[in-house]
Protein backbone atom coordinates (compact mmCIF):
# COMPACT_ATOMS: atom_id res chain seq x y z
CA UNK A 1 0.00 0.00 0.00
CA UNK A 2 1.27 3.62 -0.60
CA UNK A 3 2.62 5.89 1.87
CA UNK A 4 -0.57 8.34 1.45
CA UNK A 5 -2.98 5.34 1.30
CA UNK A 6 -3.82 3.65 5.37
CA UNK A 7 -6.45 1.23 6.10
CA UNK A 8 -8.86 2.07 8.44
CA UNK A 9 -11.00 -0.58 10.43
CA UNK A 10 -14.24 -0.63 12.22
CA UNK A 11 -16.61 -3.24 12.83
CA UNK A 12 -14.75 -5.58 11.48
CA UNK A 13 -14.52 -3.86 7.74
CA UNK A 14 -11.37 -2.84 6.51
CA UNK A 15 -11.44 0.24 4.06
CA UNK A 16 -8.83 2.50 2.20
CA UNK A 17 -8.43 5.83 3.41
CA UNK A 18 -6.90 8.42 1.26
CA UNK A 19 -3.98 10.48 3.25
CA UNK A 20 -3.43 13.47 1.10
CA UNK A 21 0.19 13.19 -0.33
CA UNK A 22 3.26 15.44 0.85
CA UNK A 23 6.29 16.83 0.19
CA UNK A 24 8.22 14.08 1.76
CA UNK A 25 6.35 11.89 -0.59
CA UNK A 26 6.52 13.60 -3.91
CA UNK A 27 10.74 13.69 -3.05
CA UNK A 28 10.95 10.30 -2.60
CA UNK A 29 9.01 9.26 -6.15
CA UNK A 30 10.98 11.92 -7.64
CA UNK A 31 13.43 9.28 -9.51
CA UNK A 32 10.57 7.05 -10.10
CA UNK A 33 8.46 9.63 -12.02
CA UNK A 34 10.65 11.21 -14.02
CA UNK A 35 11.35 8.13 -15.49
CA UNK A 36 7.74 7.52 -15.75
CA UNK A 37 8.02 4.18 -13.43
CA UNK A 38 4.75 5.09 -11.40
CA UNK A 39 1.37 3.42 -11.62
CA UNK A 40 -0.80 5.85 -13.04
CA UNK A 41 -2.75 6.06 -9.80
CA UNK A 42 0.37 7.43 -8.06
CA UNK A 43 1.92 9.58 -10.65
CA UNK A 44 -1.84 11.27 -10.54
CA UNK A 45 -1.31 11.80 -6.59
CA UNK A 46 2.32 13.04 -7.39
CA UNK A 47 0.96 15.94 -10.07
CA UNK A 48 -1.99 16.79 -8.22
CA UNK A 49 0.66 17.89 -5.28
CA UNK A 50 3.40 19.23 -7.38
CA UNK A 51 0.62 21.75 -8.67
CA UNK A 52 -0.20 22.93 -5.72
CA UNK A 53 2.90 23.16 -4.17
CA UNK A 54 5.68 25.78 -5.51
CA UNK A 55 7.95 24.17 -3.62
CA UNK A 56 7.93 20.93 -4.73
CA UNK A 57 7.47 22.23 -8.42
CA UNK A 58 10.80 24.22 -8.18
CA UNK A 59 12.36 21.27 -6.82
CA UNK A 60 11.05 19.02 -9.74
CA UNK A 61 12.49 20.95 -12.18
CA UNK A 62 16.24 21.25 -10.26
CA UNK A 63 16.10 17.86 -10.14
CA UNK A 64 14.91 16.92 -13.65
CA UNK A 65 17.85 19.80 -14.74
CA UNK A 66 20.37 18.36 -12.53
CA UNK A 67 19.82 14.66 -14.11
CA UNK A 68 19.80 16.51 -17.53
CA UNK A 69 23.11 17.96 -16.58
CA UNK A 70 25.07 15.15 -15.41
CA UNK A 71 23.90 13.24 -18.54
CA UNK A 72 25.47 15.82 -20.30
CA UNK A 73 28.18 15.73 -19.04
CA UNK A 74 29.32 12.42 -19.12
CA UNK A 75 30.44 10.90 -16.07
CA UNK A 76 33.78 12.23 -15.77
CA UNK A 77 36.01 11.20 -12.51
CA UNK A 78 36.56 14.71 -10.91
CA UNK A 79 39.60 15.84 -9.10
CA UNK A 80 39.98 14.98 -5.37
CA UNK A 81 38.40 18.02 -3.45
CA UNK A 82 36.20 19.13 -6.37
CA UNK A 83 32.83 17.47 -5.37
CA UNK A 84 33.49 19.25 -1.51
CA UNK A 85 34.32 22.65 -3.28
CA UNK A 86 31.56 22.05 -5.07
CA UNK A 87 29.01 20.97 -2.10
CA UNK A 88 30.66 24.00 -0.30
CA UNK A 89 30.55 26.46 -2.51
CA UNK A 90 26.15 25.48 -2.81
CA UNK A 91 25.77 25.58 0.72
CA UNK A 92 27.55 28.94 1.28
CA UNK A 93 25.31 30.43 -1.51
CA UNK A 94 22.47 28.86 -0.05
CA UNK A 95 22.90 30.21 4.00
Amino acid sequence: MAPWFRSATGRGSVERVRVVMRCGDVESLLLEFLEGELAPEVEEEALEHVAGCPACELYLAEYADTIELVARWGGEVLEPGTANRILAAVISELA
